[in-house]
């Protein structure tokens, strides 16, 4: 069977023994799981970069992606010679620290910090420099029938599992719904171990927080 969201929906209506069962709701069930999934564990797949241009004399590099999670970190990557990692620093840090960061002058960036959803760098690049983010990134909604989700397909059951276990809590088997999250939650852990970067444990992760 092809790894859909119409045929996940199919096999979920197949387990409720309901195929009337609305198929918009199912696809918000998918939809909370799969965002629960990348929400609760760092994982390969869950990972992203975008890569950016400096401009010489500008601190603004652009904008984050608007699929950003979390931050990994900045780096520089262009030209060669001069790949390195830029230090992060919260903006009421670099004010206190840098309260005239323009008598700083041009030179190569060594902070980035952002402003809302404006990436700077400091000191202002004194050339043309290329950067990466590396992130972990939300999930792209599931929308479409033909769409195909973003966890790995050879764990396809979670997401299966996921919105089973929220249909049933929807008919108020809470019973069966509670048994459906224990086995969700054993092929949690043994996804993570899998897929986590760098190591074979489990790794809770912070939503929405950088790190330093």
């Amino acid at each position: 069977m092809a790894y859909t969201t119409g045929a996940l929906v199919t096999q979920i209506q197949n387990k409720l023994d309901d195929t009337s069962f609305s198929t918009s709701i199912l696809k918000q069930f998918l939809n909370d799981t799969q965002r629960e999934i990348f929400n609760m564990r760092m994982s390969k797949f869950v990972e992203a970069t975008q890569d950016f241009s400096t401009v010489v004399s500008q601190d603004s590099i652009g904008t984050l992606p608007t699929n950003m999670q979390m931050v990994i970190d900045l780096r520089i990557t262009g030209p060669a010679g001069y790949s390195s990692v830029l230090q992060y620093m919260d903006i009421q840090e670099f004010d206190a620290r840098f309260p005239e960061p323009s008598l700083s002058g041009d030179a190569l960036p060594y902070i980035w910090y952002p402003f809302g959803t404006t990436i700077n760098v400091f000191p202002r690049p004194s050339q043309v420099l290329t950067l990466q983010l590396r992130y972990f990134k939300t999930p792209t909604e599931l929308v479409n029938d033909a769409d195909v989700p973003q966890i790995p397909e050879e764990f396809q059951e979670l997401l299966v599992l996921g919105a089973f276990m929220r249909a049933l809590e929807f008919n108020d088997n809470y019973d069966q719904a509670g048994i459906i999250k224990r086995k969700f939650d054993e092929m949690v852990d043994t996804m993570t171990k899998r897929y986590s970067p760098g190591a074979a444990t489990a790794s809770l992760m912070g939503v929405n927080r950088s790190r330093k």
